[in-house]
């Protein structure tokens, strides 16, 4: 079964009801939410948007263990200008994001010209994770079908 709930800006509270709703339907196993940045941030005085994500990535964190489903929380990447390559300072809105993931997935291009090609190798990178080892590999995208394929160039030793 797959439910998608399309609205922009949702609290953790809106996210959870939503849940609720199809946990009536049927048993969910994986939650997407698409990203981070565009939850709904309570308003608050005194409060930087760093500290009010961190508040919404526990308050997942939290619902995540309530109701025993994993949830994959995206993120925007701001590129790191000063080393040219993605680390978990590259989170757009980054404090609470990584701090308080178990895994963090880094994703990008590293090819950033008009490249017209149909499919396009991505650079992936595991930059935490709190149950394993961390390691970096090569995935190829077809924008076209949306489709990720396995690279079978040789993905050792590329980060």
């Amino acid at each position: 079964n797959f439910f998608i709930v399309e609205k922009v800006a949702m609290s953790p509270a809106d996210i959870e009801f939503a849940l609720k709703q199809c946990l009536k339907k049927s048993k969910i196993g994986l939650v997407v939410i698409d990203y981070a940045q565009i939850m709904k941030l309570r308003e608050a005085r005194n409060f930087n948007e760093a500290s009010l994500i961190k508040e919404n990535v526990n308050a997942i964190a939290r619902m995540a263990q309530k109701y025993r489903v994993a949830i994959i929380l995206l993120s925007q990447l701001t590129k790191d200008k000063i080393s040219g390559k993605v680390g978990l300072g590259s989170l757009k809105g980054s404090g609470g994001l990584y701090e308080d993931a178990d895994c963090v997935i880094a994703m990008w291009n590293e090819d950033e010209s008009e490249n017209k090609e149909k499919v396009k190798t991505l650079q992936m990178e595991v930059l935490k994770n709190r149950d394993g080892a961390s390691d970096g590999f090569r995935i190829n995208f077809n924008g076209d079908f949306g489709e990720f394929t396995e690279n079978n160039a040789n993905n050792a030793n590329i980060f």
